[in-house]
């Protein structure tokens, strides 16, 4: 299965156990959700294997960051890592300097 395949599946399960309401398929949506989250994980770290950082902060938050948006900046790097609060400022802090 591709990298392709992967996101679009997850976006499926992700529309589809949002709109069921019974609990136990709800229930199940989510397990196969971690299921093909793991599989993407394990894709992904296979690709950064080479050394490439996937916390790294973006160039687009350090410039948001700069431009007094530090806010926003901070906010797209914890949904974009899955970082917390604190993780998240101390990282931007470190690529403004």
């Amino acid at each position: 299965m591709s990298f392709d395949q992967d996101i679009c599946i997850l976006n499926d399960l992700v529309s589809l156990r949002n709109r069921v309401t019974d609990k136990r398929t709800k229930a199940l949506l989510t397990s196969a959700l971690k299921r093909h989250g793991r599989t993407l994980k394990r894709y992904i770290d296979s690709i950064c294997d080479n050394g490439c950082d996937i916390n790294a902060v973006t160039t687009q938050e350090v410039a948001w960051a700069m431009d007094g948006e530090k806010i926003r900046a901070i906010k797209s790097y914890r949904e974009r890592t899955g970082l917390g609060l604190y993780e998240s400022k101390m990282a931007i802090d470190k690529a403004m300097v």
